[in-house]
């Protein structure tokens, strides 16, 4: 059995997660490909929101440069949503004194 000091931390821990989860949801990143051709906006918890190509590129009707912009937006928006929550989680204290 664990002592109550260790249940009432793992409670403000739990608490402190889902504060950061919530603030997440509510932040967004994007990923840019192609000097703007090409943007993907993520929030924070990894629900993609918006999709921009560029009509130029579309009537360009280059497929395969389509998809790896399209591709490396999505990656670039995916990184920085993991840089986002590392800092959100990061920030959290894992003591509930401080």
């Amino acid at each position: 059995m664990l002592p109550p000091e260790m249940f009432e931390q793992l409670h403000f821990l739990r608490q402190q997660l889902q504060a950061a989860q919530s603030e997440l949801a509510g932040e967004t990143v994007r990923g840019i490909a192609g000097d703007g051709a090409v943007m993907i906006t993520l929030t924070g918890d990894l629900r993609c929101t918006d999709v921009f190509i560029d009509s130029d590129l579309l009537k360009e009707s280059d497929e395969a440069k389509l998809r790896e912009m399209i591709m490396a937006a999505m990656n670039m928006a995916l990184e920085e949503s993991r840089k986002l929550t590392n800092e959100h989680i990061g920030s959290i204290p894992f003591d509930a004194e401080e």
